[in-house]
């Protein structure tokens, strides 16, 4: 099955805060792209909420943060130092933290 991707740009949304492309509601991916058209920012859609992950990268390739929705609920947020290590990762439910944890550049555990 082939996944719509769009541009961010050409989306809308509805009074009720879902996302649409071409007057329909998106189920898909949107983009965004750095000027020079590599890829910066992806997001999921059901129905044109925000389901599955939505994710921010360098311009050279390298995930940074990355957020999983589960039709519009946060579930996990994780974000990563700049030599690719994890550095944060929580998890939610019912848009309350029920875990979070922190590393430092060398993988170490932090306060």
């Amino acid at each position: 099955m082939t996944v719509l991707r769009v541009l961010l740009d050409d989306t809308d949304e509805t009074t009720d805060g879902r996302v649409t492309y071409n007057g329909e509601v998106l189920t898909g991916v949107t983009v965004e792209n750095f000027p020079d058209g590599t890829l910066l920012a992806e997001t999921y859609y059901t129905s044109g909420v925000q389901d599955g992950p939505e994710r921010q990268f360098t311009h050279d390739g390298r995930l940074t943060a990355e957020n999983i929705y589960d039709f519009g609920s946060t579930v996990q947020e994780r974000e990563w130092h700049s030599n690719g290590r994890l550095a944060r990762e929580k998890h939610l439910r019912n848009g309350r933290v029920v875990s979070e944890q922190r590393w430092d550049e060398n993988g170490d555990p932090t306060g």
